[in-house]
């Protein structure tokens, strides 16, 4: 996946929305925090759908706000990763 990413949501759920740079199809989805507290160092889960018909799963990790990693899998089976903020 390779796009712009916007997160919103209260610290530990929220939205995802972003465009994808191959076709700019737009995505949407949810992330949940799993380990942690905003703020600080967290894991989580996301999972997302575009207009395209793709769609993805998976978890992140972030070592502080605003930054982080993930990994997961798409429609057909292969592996993603992410990566968001500095």
């Amino acid at each position: 996946m390779a796009g712009e990413l916007l997160l919103t949501g209260d610290g530990r759920s929220g939205r995802i929305e972003f465009k994808l740079a191959r076709d700019n199809a737009t995505c949407s989805g949810t992330w949940s925090l799993t380990e942690g507290s905003a703020g600080a160092a967290t894991k989580g889960m996301w999972a997302t759908a575009c207009s395209n018909g793709y769609t993805a799963t998976g978890t992140y990790e972030s070592p502080g706000p605003g930054r982080g990693t993930g990994k997961g899998t798409d429609s057909s089976g292969k592996n993603v990763r992410l990566s968001f903020g500095s």
